[in-house]
């Protein structure tokens, strides 16, 4: 497995991003601290009585009918977790296990000085993330969605994620076995977001109940998701972007029809957004659609606004392929609103309204940010082979 980030993020290179750096450390952080709290989580479900460090961490911060009280996710689930406790144990296990050993793979260090050992290390992790996925997709089977506010929408977003988690790391492998470096670190970058998401959720849920009290841990749980389906695979574009900023890059003058087309990609952005927040006017009153529509636009405007800046940056660079490849990006994040309301309201064919709202913030809108992603990701990967054969 290639480092992703290595560019941005070694220490002897003159070119430092303070920012990456910083945000690299953070991850490093949430993905190491989640890992007790991953293989310790099935175990009171063994042994009872036993301490379980994520509801202790929980009490801690928020309180205790928070974190186990009757809106809590062990208590909606304590039924099927012990029943299929075998399972959910390899898969937290495994998972937590599996996101610690990635984090050795962004050292730039590992993988020019040590190349084995990060070989080894990816093969071992592709083993251990498949093993922790199957074990999820295989609880998905053996349960039914837990019948309360937002189950069934996050069932499906449990299954998309597990299916495209397992995808992106297999694209992974596949591609690095046939020495596509670029789209391996691409596709590598996808996964480990993807793996993210699962301590992520828990920094949201936990960071969320002191400053939201309407909401319980499991309508939080709703709203980290709604925000994770931006971040994830908005995260792995930004980062993979940054990853290629450094590379040397020729000049070349950028063509008028991308320039023009900003404010195209704006205009459809803001129709878009516009359209959203008519739409969530029609959900019930009691629908607490203030909290999970901010939870989706900010981390969107956000994701947005980095894609901006690194197009106008390779703008003013001179470097039209970078500006074609944020351009797309940029195109990717103007599609999401539109996205959300089709799948929305094709959803409200077969689904409540909330759940056809929830389904369409947790999986389509990050359909367009994927798409995007891909084509760029495919398009450098294509441009390196071509200039390396040469």
């Amino acid at each position: 497995m290639s480092d992703l980030t290595s560019n941005t993020l070694d220490n002897k290179t003159k070119t430092n991003w303070p920012l990456s750096r910083l945000l690299y450390w953070l991850i490093v952080a949430i993905a190491v601290g989640y890992a007790p709290l991953a293989i310790n989580y099935m175990w009171r479900y063994f042994y009872p009585g036993t301490v379980q460090l994520q509801a202790m961490l929980t009490t801690a911060v928020v309180g205790h009918d928070y974190a186990t009280g009757a809106r809590s996710v062990d208590a909606v689930r304590a039924a099927d977790y012990m029943h299929n406790r075998l399972i959910l144990l390899m898969h937290t296990t495994l998972g937590g296990i599996a996101l610690t050993l990635a984090m050795f793979q962004f050292s730039s260090r590992l993988r020019q000085r040590y190349a084995p050992a990060h070989r080894w290390m990816g093969r071992i992790y592709i083993v251990l993330m498949t093993l922790a996925m199957l074990g999820s997709l295989s609880f998905l089977v053996r349960t039914h969605p837990v019948p309360v506010w937002g189950g069934l929408a996050f069932d499906m977003q449990l299954w998309a994620l597990a299916l495209s988690t397992l995808a992106s790391g297999w694209l992974a492998l596949w591609a690095i076995r046939r020495r596509y470096v670029v789209m391996h670190q691409a596709w590598i970058g996808v996964n480990i977001a993807l793996m993210l998401t699962a301590p992520l959720l828990r920094v949201f849920w936990i960071g969320i109940g002191p400053l939201w009290h309407k909401a319980d841990l499991l309508g939080n749980l709703g709203a980290g998701s709604i925000s994770l389906t931006i971040v994830a695979p908005g995260g792995a574009a930004i980062a993979f972007m940054l990853s290629r900023a450094r590379l040397p890059a020729q000049r070349s003058a950028v063509p008028d029809r991308l320039v023009t087309g900003s404010l195209g990609i704006a205009l459809l952005a803001a129709a878009g957004i516009l359209v959203s927040v008519l739409h969530c006017r029609t959900l019930s009153a009691n629908f607490p659609y203030t909290l999970l529509i901010i939870m989706h636009l900010v981390p969107l405007v956000g994701y947005s606004l980095l894609c901006w800046i690194g197009y106008t940056n390779a703008r003013s660079k001179g470097q039209a392929f970078a500006v074609w490849q944020w351009h797309v990006l940029l195109i990717g994040a103007a599609c999401v609103p539109i996205a959300t309301n089709l799948a929305w309201w094709v959803g409200e064919l077969v689904l409540t309204q909330s759940d056809a709202f929830l389904a369409s913030t947790m999986i389509a809108a990050a359909v367009p940010i994927f798409l995007s992603f891909a084509v760029v990701a495919d398009t450098v990967g294509r441009r390196t082979r071509s200039l390396r054969s040469r």
